[in-house]
């Protein structure tokens, strides 16, 4: 059975914004949001807001 990727859909994120992503995690802009995917090999345990403007992913 294949696991869908985590899919964290960001609000508010401006355009020029640096989205940085390491492997197995890529970004997709949508109309109104982004949207930070993560493939299953590479599953995120801890999300935290470091402040407003910044976010936190690691893997434990």
């Amino acid at each position: 059975m294949l696991l869908q990727p985590m899919r964290i859909k960001i609000f508010n994120l401006p355009i020029w914004a640096t989205k940085q992503c390491g492997q197995n995690c890529r970004f997709e802009s949508h109309k109104d949001h982004f949207e930070l995917v993560f493939d299953q090999s590479n599953m995120a345990n801890s999300i935290n807001m470091i402040n407003e403007n910044s976010i936190s992913i690691t893997n434990l």
